[in-house]
């Protein structure tokens, strides 16, 4: 007798794709569409799309063993690696855009956009020590919000909790980060400027 595998949640289905293959293929029919429009959305491009699509199931299906339903949920989870993957691609053509350039003369200003390039590698390894402190939902809000770029809808949906809440939600992770990053760096970050942070520090292709 063949499993319901519609019939189970995320977990149970994770759990059983460490075995049977038909598990794992339920889970990507639940979850094709909202992985394809995601990365879609900011590829624009539908081979490319469909190329990175798989990629992220493959990651996801070698990663299995790491998720854990205590965790992030399997939603927040793909949408991680989804980031992750649409990030790596843009960073791939980036470099074969400068290995072409490569042999050009370094101007003053390439040598600046590098020193600009490394401060904000450092910024950025700050702020991810920081968001390690967090509590758990906290980071997961930060992550679908700025990361991911979901809406407060899809954040929503994704959480299991209502549009409002993820306003708030946010806004308390937001705070609790900008206190946590006084404490380390012995710096005032008002919430403007750490939303600043964020949008051009942390999330860099």
């Amino acid at each position: 007798m063949n499993p319901d595998y519609e019939g189970m949640n995320d977990a149970e289905l994770v759990e059983l794709a460490k075995i049977d293959e038909g598990a794992f293929t339920a889970l990507y029919h639940r979850y094709f569409d909202k992985i394809y429009r995601f990365i879609y959305k900011r590829v624009s491009h539908r081979e490319t799309t469909e190329d990175l699509v798989s990629l992220v199931f493959e990651k996801s299906f070698l990663a299995l063993e790491r998720w854990k339903p205590q965790g992030y949920n399997l939603s927040a989870w793909l949408y991680r690696i989804a980031a992750n993957v649409v990030i790596d691609h843009y960073r791939k053509a980036s470099r074969r855009h400068e290995v072409g350039e490569e042999y050009l003369p370094e101007s003053a200003s390439t040598s600046h956009d590098a020193t600009a390039r490394l401060e904000q590698e450092e910024m950025k390894k700050k702020i991810d020590a920081v968001l390690q402190k967090l509590p758990l939902k906290y980071q997961q809000v930060i992550s679908l919000k700025f990361y991911s770029e979901l809406s407060y809808h899809e954040i929503a949906e994704t959480m299991a909790i209502t549009s409002n809440s993820v306003g708030v939600l946010l806004y308390r992770a937001l705070k609790l980060c900008a206190k946590e990053m006084k404490k380390d760096t012995n710096t005032f970050f008002p919430l403007f400027f750490l939303l600043v942070f964020f949008l051009y520090y942390v999330f860099l292709f």
